[in-house]
């Protein structure tokens, strides 16, 4: 074994759509079983050697990564919904926010 692959999914971005129209799909052989005008060995010889999106004018297809780890963010103290608002001196740049 050459090493762990990281799990990838297919995202298919449909252009005739005005607003966004995604689609994803556990592998490129579901969207071609789904899709039968595109051709399986077309676009996985387009998304493994170029390593760029397939794209046309009815249609954006790439390979994402799955993400399975993320940081969570540094978050403050107190909470917006815990402020005490009535009491915050709104004149006074930079003062500190009291919290319940």
């Amino acid at each position: 074994m050459k090493g762990t692959r990281q799990a990838r999914v297919i995202l298919v971005h449909w252009k005739r759509f005005t607003g966004t129209e995604l689609d994803v799909f556990s592998s490129l052989k579901n969207f071609c079983d789904s899709y039968p005008g595109y051709s399986y060995h077309t676009l996985s010889n387009h998304l493994s050697k170029k390593k760029l999106p397939f794209e046309n004018n009815q249609i954006k297809i790439e390979r994402k990564p799955v993400l399975t780890k993320l940081e969570r963010p540094e978050l403050p103290k107190g909470l917006f919904w815990d402020m005490k608002y009535a009491t915050i001196n709104w004149q006074q740049p930079g003062a500190l926010v009291p919290v319940a």
